[in-house]
């Protein structure tokens, strides 16, 4: 057999070096799809940049209370605390009493003078006159209740000073519509009812005044008679009793729940401190954030925030969603935000870099357990309760992805 000098194919390739009949491969399959992914990646990012958003936002932090912040039951008198009846969490009433304040030196004088109406009534029944030892005892009795009436007095006047200051600032956040006007209202009545004691404690002071000149200049030349003597002892015994029963109940004005019991047992106390704290029954549930100065006035009413609750993780739960309610003119002042946190260590945590704005948040509700809207389907299984720290997030911007892109390119080629 005769060896072959060329391969076959060669041969062929030889007698048809055109191959005109072949299809030519210019591209693979892998290279279509790798295009066709380009090409969708592209359209999205279009698509994303014209009609997508990007968030500018400012962080900032603060504590979730109740519409108006903290309410104080303050001490009606000066002494020793002997009695408490609540703890933290339990609920109290208006007009409830919460604990007492020992009035030695009131009840030894409310004894002493039922012990001298006893004595004339005894000796008006027996005939006798009173005697000298009785008129000095009753003129004591005069200077004892002109000291008692003038620190009521000075008293009455310091509470409705205090009580004026709060309705200012209730007025300010009633106007915000943050509390409610049956609060604003009772918080006025408890300043009418204060002046009117005032007013009852100025008249009998004058109305005192006037009987003990009178007492003085006719002391010598007469004799009061035993039945004026009986009527203006049992109105001075009244008038002490209610005086220590004012001074010795400390009485809740509002409807809430107790937050803390600022005193124990057996401290001594004076008018006016704040014994115990309570949060009102009909405020809702809203943040008090804290911007720094530098982002305050970026922020405006009804801008979308997230809130993260310290107490929740955000990686299973989400944050809440909640709105801008109100933004203050001015930076917070440390007593300020006092007022509303009541916790010295983190006023200061909050101030750190400067007084900051306040920052009012109203959250979003839903039919959730917390009765609140999160960014999960249902939130937490709990209860968000007031005093819960927070983090939050207030987007005070939402651009076009375009228009940020836009700006760059025009500056590239010179346009401005």
């Amino acid at each position: 057999m005769k060896k072959k000098l060329f391969r076959k194919t060669a041969l062929e390739n030889l007698s048809s070096p055109e191959q005109l009949d072949q299809l030519v491969m210019v591209t693979g399959p892998a290279t279509w799809l790798t295009l066709a992914v380009v090409v969708m990646l592209i359209v999205v990012v279009v698509l994303w940049g014209i009609f997508g958003t990007v968030d500018t936002s400012v962080q900032g932090q603060g504590m979730l209370l109740r519409g108006g912040g903290i309410f104080h039951i303050d001490a009606s008198g000066s002494g020793r605390l002997v009695e408490l009846n609540v703890s933290p969490r339990d609920f109290v009433k208006a007009g409830q009493v919460v604990g007492r304040i020992s009035q030695k030196d009131l009840k030894f004088r409310l004894e002493n003078s039922r012990e001298k109406l006893k004595l004339l009534k005894q000796r008006r029944e027996n005939g006798e006159d009173v005697d000298k030892e009785q008129l000095k005892l009753y003129y004591q009795f005069l200077e004892e209740k002109q000291v008692g009436l003038e620190k009521s007095i000075a008293a009455t006047k310091e509470r409705s000073y205090v009580l004026g200051g709060r309705i200012k600032v209730t007025k300010e956040v009633f106007e915000q519509g943050l509390v409610s006007q049956q609060m604003l209202m009772r918080m006025v009545a408890d300043f009418n009812n204060n002046e009117q004691a005032l007013g009852i404690h100025e008249s009998d002071l004058k109305q005192m005044l006037v009987d003990k000149m009178k007492y003085e200049e006719n002391m010598e030349r007469e004799q009061f008679s035993e039945e004026a003597n009986i009527e203006e002892l049992e109105n001075s015994i009244e008038l002490l009793f209610h005086d220590l029963k004012m001074k010795s109940e400390i009485i809740s004005p509002y409807d809430g729940r107790v937050v803390e019991v600022k005193e124990d047992v057996g401290s001594l106390i004076s008018f006016g401190q704040p014994v115990i704290s309570v949060e009102p029954f009909d405020e809702e549930l809203i943040a008090f954030i804290y911007v720094s100065t530098t982002e305050g006035k970026k922020i405006v009413p009804s801008m979308k925030v997230s809130v993260f609750p310290s107490a929740v993780n955000k990686e299973e739960y989400g944050y809440l969603y909640g709105i801008v309610q109100s933004v203050s003119l001015f930076p917070a002042t440390y007593n300020g935000m006092m007022r509303v946190l009541e916790n010295e260590n983190l006023v200061k945590r909050l101030s750190q870099t400067g007084a900051p704005f306040a920052v009012i948040v109203k959250l979003i509700a839903d039919d959730t357990v917390s009765g609140f809207r999160w960014s999960s389907k249902k939130g937490p299984p709990v209860q968000i309760d007031i005093g819960t720290f927070c983090d939050v997030k207030i987007i005070v911007r939402q651009d076009r992805p375009i228009s940020l892109v836009i700006p760059f390119f025009k500056k590239c080629v010179g346009i401005y």
